[in-house]
């Protein structure tokens, strides 16, 4: 799997996302960071790549050694472990609150989440089915469901490319 031309590309993606963060001091080399529902780890082999090595992802279904078994809903951590989380899975919680409550409990008060969401000005899937919009509204829900400060920042996608 980690010989792929899938999983270079996707590391690929992951690495300059996780620059562009560290760029702007969301994401630092000592910092303890955790991928939430990481399915094979693409995102926390990138995230070490770009120099973070205390790194970490979990998802239902575990990849040794990169990401362990553990429901997002109930992080197998304790309070305040991580100074920052990154999820682009955040449309699979059955519970959002609980999504974002585990986050809350799991990071530094200090800390700093992404959640990459694919946004839209109405809720459907993209083609295909295999990922679902959030709207705007949602986003404003997601603020809410949090007691912390939410900063928004986003780029237009003109296209979706499938079979990444």
């Amino acid at each position: 799997m980690w010989t792929t031309r899938d999983w270079d590309r996707k590391v690929a993606v992951f690495s300059a996302f996780f620059e562009s963060l560290k760029r702007r001091s969301l994401l630092a080399n000592a910092s303890k960071s955790l991928c939430i529902g990481a399915r094979v780890g693409q995102e926390v082999a990138a995230v070490k790549w770009v120099g973070v090595s205390d790194s970490v992802g979990i998802d239902l279904v575990p990849y040794p050694s990169l990401v362990p078994k553990g429901d997002f809903h109930r992080q197998p951590f304790a309070d305040g472990t991580f100074d920052f989380e990154f999820s682009n899975v955040f449309d699979h919680a059955l519970y959002p609150g609980r999504f974002i409550g585990e986050i809350e409990r799991t990071l530094r008060p200090d800390g700093i989440c992404v959640l990459h969401v694919l946004v839209s000005k109405r809720a459907d899937k993209c083609q295909n089915g295999w990922a679902q919009l959030v709207t705007h509204q949602e986003v404003t829900r997601i603020s809410e469901m949090t007691k912390r400060h939410i900063s928004c920042s986003g780029r237009h996608i003109s296209k979706m490319v499938t079979g990444m």
